[in-house]
C-alpha cells in the first residue's frame, strides 16, 4: 500500500509540473503577443482620394497633448486620415480637427505616453479651383 501511495504522489507531482509548465507557456505567449501588437489605428473620413500627406514622429514620456498639422497641396480637400499609434501600454485619445486639418493625440495625466505615430492623409482635388 505504501508503494502505491508513493507512486500516486509522484504521479500527481509530475502532473502538477506539466500543468504549471503549460500555464507558464500559455501566459508567456499571451504576454509576447500583447507586446508585439501594440499599434492602435484610428481612421477618420472616407478612404478615397490620393495620398497627399504622410508623416511620422515620436511622443516623449512627459508629452500629454500633441497636435500635428496636415499640410495639403493647394486645391486639395481632405477626405481620409489614418493615424497609427504605437504605445506599449495603451491607446491614447486621437481626434481630427477637420476644419483646421490637425490631428490631436492626447494621453490621460497618469498614462504612459512614450510612443510613436504615423499619419497618412488622402485628399481629392477641389472642383473649380485655379492654381
Amino acid at each position: 500500500m505504501l508503494v502505491v501511495s508513493r507512486l500516486f504522489c509522484v504521479s500527481i507531482s509530475i502532473n502538477m509540473k506539466y500543468i504549471a509548465f503549460a500555464f507558464v507557456f500559455i501566459l508567456q505567449g499571451l504576454v509576447v503577443n500583447s507586446l508585439t501588437n501594440t499599434v492602435d489605428t484610428f481612421e477618420f473620413g472616407v478612404n478615397t482620394g490620393i495620398v497627399s500627406f504622410t508623416t511620422s514622429g515620436n511622443i516623449g514620456l512627459l508629452e500629454k497633448h500633441v497636435e500635428i498639422p496636415i499640410k495639403l497641396p493647394r486645391c486639395m480637400r481632405l477626405t481620409y486620415v489614418r493615424v497609427d499609434v504605437d504605445n506599449l501600454l495603451g491607446p491614447p485619445k486621437v481626434d481630427l480637427n477637420s476644419d483646421a486639418n490637425i490631428v490631436i493625440i492626447q494621453y490621460r495625466p497618469l498614462q504612459f505616453s512614450k510612443s510613436s505615430y504615423t499619419i497618412v492623409a488622402k485628399a481629392i482635388p477641389t472642383p473649380f479651383c485655379s492654381m
